[in-house]
């Protein structure tokens, strides 16, 4: 997954590392470039990019309609709205981009909220808990190939999941895809009838066209 970071605050360095290490693709943008450059010292170059973190034309330059994430850490909340504005303006079609803010004056709160951005924390030391929920620790994984351009897969269920509660029979999956394992928080096996729910840290294991994964992982991870 690639997550953009706006801003390089105590946070941050931690935050890329964490994602970095977790397999997804992390690139950090600030105005400041003396921030960007102690950044770059620690984690390399390639880390960040000194931009207008408020201009929409270098949101498009560092490619942020690939990304699935956008996570807004400034110290200013005018900042971090402003990009979460901009981003969603760009990403409007796609469903599965989400806007994740902090917001450094509790007043702002509802700034944020009125504008609809995804997920917004109050606290610098909440945005870690929201983050976690937000995005997946656990990314699809591809365990064998199947006849017939079938492939067998696992995804783990979010915390936040849309589907997290769900009975099986309220999932429609793509066509050619069925669920043939569900383990549990806990390591055991799941039976799979109609009246089975999915539950937040399920591992749920199915056999799915080839041309399906990204559409099958999308509905089994896509957040409230």
């Amino acid at each position: 997954m690639y997550i953009i970071i706006v801003g390089v605050e105590n946070i941050t360095a931690e935050l890329s590392y964490s994602l970095n290490s977790q397999g997804h693709e992390v690139f950090v943008i600030d105005n400041d470039l003396e921030k960007i450059k102690n950044l770059q010292e620690e984690q390399g170059l390639s880390i960040g990019q000194y931009i207008d973190t408020t201009s929409k034309d270098s949101l498009i330059e560092i490619g942020i309609e690939r990304a699935e994430r956008l996570i807004a850490v400034s110290a200013s909340d005018a900042i971090n709205l402003t990009v979460c504005q901009l981003a969603k303006s760009i990403m409007v079609e796609n469903m599965n981009f989400k806007c994740i803010a902090v917001v450094n004056e509790p007043k702002n709160h509802y700034l944020f909220e009125l504008n609809e951005i995804d997920i917004v924390a109050n606290q610098v030391d909440l945005l870690v808990s929201y983050i976690a929920n937000a995005i997946p620790s656990h990314p699809i994984l591809r365990l064998m190939p199947l006849p017939n351009s079938q492939e067998l897969i696992c995804v783990k269920i979010p915390t936040s999941g849309v589907i997290n509660n769900k009975l099986i029979s309220e999932i429609i999956l793509p066509y050619g895809s069925s669920i043939v394992l569900i383990i549990d928080i806990d390591g055991k096996n799941k039976e799979i009838t109609d009246t089975t729910k999915i539950i937040s840290g399920d591992e749920v294991i199915l056999i799915v066209n080839l041309n399906a994964i990204n559409e099958v992982w999308n509905l089994l991870t896509e957040l409230r």
